[in-house]
This record gives structure tokens, sequence and C-alpha cells, in this order.
């Protein structure tokens, strides 16, 4: 008897980006907050501040996730840095942690969750398909990759 195995998909970066990038690029600064998690894809998602009020959620999915290694490291190590500015006015916590100030180029997603009692609510998020951290001493090139177009 042979032993046959199915030909496996292989995933290419046209095929990820099709997915992930289905609205224009768009260019916003925002304030990176080292609040990481993993959803069931282990894509990396960062809690982000635009302004002064707007949180959002950055994406950074598919390879792009091993791309943002150096990134999520960064990260990582700001959460044992102290909070700035004492108790915040605000209505998140975001106003007060430290952060790191990116430039992303991405595209908009907006996904609605329902509550118990059927509200919805809507959260803002940006997939990432470059980045770059806007600080001092920090090399001011792209990481990551534009969308591959197939």
């Amino acid at each position: 008897m042979q032993n046959r195995r199915k030909p496996q998909h292989h995933i290419t970066p046209a095929d990820e980006d099709s997915g992930l990038f289905k609205g224009e690029l768009i260019r916003v600064q925002a304030r990176l907050i080292p609040d990481v998690q993993r959803n069931m894809r282990q894509d990396l998602l960062v809690r982000a501040r635009m302004g002064q009020d707007q949180e959002i959620i950055v994406i950074f999915a598919g390879r792009r996730t091993r791309q943002a290694a150096p990134l999520l490291n960064r990260l990582l190590r700001l959460r044992a840095v102290p909070a700035q500015g004492g108790l915040a006015e605000a209505d998140s916590d975001a106003a007060v942690l430290p952060n790191l100030r990116a430039e992303i180029e991405g595209a908009w997603r907006v996904r609605f969750q329902r509550d118990a009692e059927g509200w919805e609510s809507r959260d803002f998020q940006l997939c990432a398909a470059r980045w770059r951290l806007l600080e001092p001493k920090v090399e001011p090139s792209f990481t990551g990759s534009l969308p591959v177009r197939g």
C-alpha cells in the first residue's frame, strides 16, 4: 500500500494580503501601548491611541507577525516602565501608560460586537502593512512590507 499524502496548499503572500488589505492603504500616527494580545490565528493585536481620545487596535497578521517581533520585544520591555503622569482623568488607562510613537501604513477594518444586553459597539482596527517608530535614535526606515497584489 502506497503512502499518499494530500497536497498542502501553500499560502502565497498575495493570497494572504488579499484577505488582509481589502481597503485602500492609509498612513496614520499612533501611540502603541504595551497591551498586547494574540487572537486565535496568532495575529498580534496591539492597543493604540490616535489623538487624545481615539483608541484603536493595530493588527500585525500573517507573515508580518514575525516581522513585528522586535517591536513586540520593545513593547514588552515598556511594561516594566512605571506609568507617567499619575492618575488619569481620561476614560482609558492608555493616557498614562508608557507608549511608542509610530507611523503605521495599513488598511482599516471595523469590527462590530454585541454585548450580553444586545447593544452593538464598534472597534476600529488597523491592519498594519508597514510601520516605523517615531523616536530619537531609531532608524526611520519602515519594517513590514507593502501588500502584494495578485
